[in-house]
């Protein structure tokens, strides 16, 4: 392949890992707080898009003698959806979390009193979607100003965008402390399982 060619299949460059957006819901008990899902848009240090796959079985011989070939049966979605969050200072992020995630056993959930029997709630009470969004840069940004907050990925084109179907926290990580770690920040992890996702290839592109 020429140079020439190989420079035109790029001109718009290439991806960049550090342009993506996240969206949790606003539900009241199902989701988190205004200022959990702005956050997260803002200071989620990594996160995975899905990973897509078929189940298949083998069928042997069917149509020619000895040939074996494999049959998909089942549409696999890769799970679950993990997020990697800088810890805030009063971790309000973290604890909305953490409600969103005792609603799923409102009876139990935090062990206190003598009373520590759980009850798990009901699926529907606790299920809510999730937006992931691939941004990239638009390919002039002159004049273009990207501010702070929840608009600021309106700047970039938005090029793939998932939504996870009917999701809810499975796990919230732990979080690493220690005396020795005096340049850096505390993170952890929070995991959601969901149903399937739908991915939407042309959310928004810039115009020609």
């Amino acid at each position: 392949m020429s140079y020439p060619r190989a420079q035109a299949l790029l001109s718009r460059g290439l991806s960049r890992p550090t342009l993506y957006s996240v969206n949790l819901p606003v539900f009241g008990d199902r989701g988190v707080t205004p200022f959990t899902n702005e956050y997260v848009g803002l200071y989620c240090v990594s996160v995975s898009l899905p990973e897509t796959s078929v189940n298949t079985i083998t069928a042997n011989g069917h149509e020619y003698m000895g040939i074996v070939r494999d049959q998909p049966t089942q549409m696999l979605y890769g799970k679950p959806l993990t997020l990697t969050l800088i810890a805030d200072k009063t971790y309000n992020a973290y604890k909305s979390l953490r409600n969103w995630l005792d609603t799923t056993t409102p009876l139990g959930a935090n062990q206190t009193g003598v009373n520590r029997t759980q009850r798990m709630s009901f699926y529907r009470k606790i299920v809510a979607p999730i937006t992931l969004s691939k941004l990239e840069l638009p390919s002039s940004q002159r004049g273009i100003s990207f501010p702070n907050g929840p608009s600021y990925e309106n700047q970039y084109n938005k090029v793939l965008e998932f939504e996870f179907i009917n999701a809810f926290p499975m796990s919230l990580g732990s979080i690493s402390l220690g005396s020795d770690r005096t340049d850096s920040y505390a993170t952890f992890d929070v995991s959601f399982m969901f149903e399937s996702y739908s991915m939407n290839a042309n959310p928004r592109t810039e115009t020609a």
